[in-house]
């Protein structure tokens, strides 16, 4: 009788999306690659065109740090076509070994820093990405990461990202970031607002769009 309560409850909180799920911090090694990666493409002497950077004088750069990282969940697009209903996004995808982190300067997203893991070390591969960034800042700053745990999924083949937002365990929706509005083909007013949307807001437009891509290439 315990085991069948215990069964019916579990089902419970599954059907009203209670999962579990921690906030996951980079490690020491992503975090050390991160700081280095900054000094790389911002810090080193001879860095130039700071204005295509994000940044507009020494003083900014002086004051830049590592942010917020997120690391990217990639969408699987077999498991995205065979999707069929309410699923959660994250379901449908797999951590990846890349992380996106926010540069600041004076508390202002300026970059996106991304690390990934080559030949088993954890390298600084790339710097920019302004409007993401922005984007990213302001998902944090409606959604606190005291509060919530952000979950940033990426669609190669649709070309779009996605936050899913969790509280405490229970995930919440998934917010649409602005690639992801403009794949949905939303209003102009729809893609400048960041709002929290069940994953069946998203999946029809998502599924059509990997459908085509993988079409488009065989």
């Amino acid at each position: 009788m315990k085991k069948m309560i215990l069964v019916l409850f579990t089902l419970y909180f599954i059907a009203l999306g209670q999962v579990v799920q921690a906030a996951e911090s980079p490690s020491a090694d992503v975090l050390r690659a991160a700081e280095d990666g900054l000094t790389t493409f911002l810090k080193s002497p001879g860095v130039r065109n700071l204005d295509k950077l994000g940044f507009s004088n020494t003083q900014e750069v002086d004051a830049a740090v590592i942010g917020q990282g997120f690391r990217i969940s990639i969408l699987a697009p077999a498991k995205v076509l065979a999707s069929v209903g309410d699923e959660h996004l994250s379901t449908l995808s797999t951590p990846s070994d890349t992380w996106q982190f926010l540069v600041l300067s004076g508390g202002i997203p300026k970059a996106l820093l991304t690390v990934t893991l080559l030949d088993g070390s954890w390298t600084a591969v790339s710097f920019g990405a302004h409007g993401l960034a922005m984007e990213l800042a302001s998902v944090l700053e409606q959604w606190p990461a005291s509060n919530f745990t952000h979950t940033l999924i990426r669609s190669y083949q649709a070309k779009s990202d996605f936050i899913e937002l969790s509280d405490r365990g229970t995930i919440l929706g998934v917010v649409p970031l602005i690639s992801a509005r403009e794949m949905m083909a939303k209003p102009l007013l729809a893609v400048r607002a960041l709002q929290v949307g069940k994953p069946g807001d998203v999946l029809p437009s998502l599924r059509e769009q990997v459908r085509m891509n993988l079409q488009n290439r065989s």
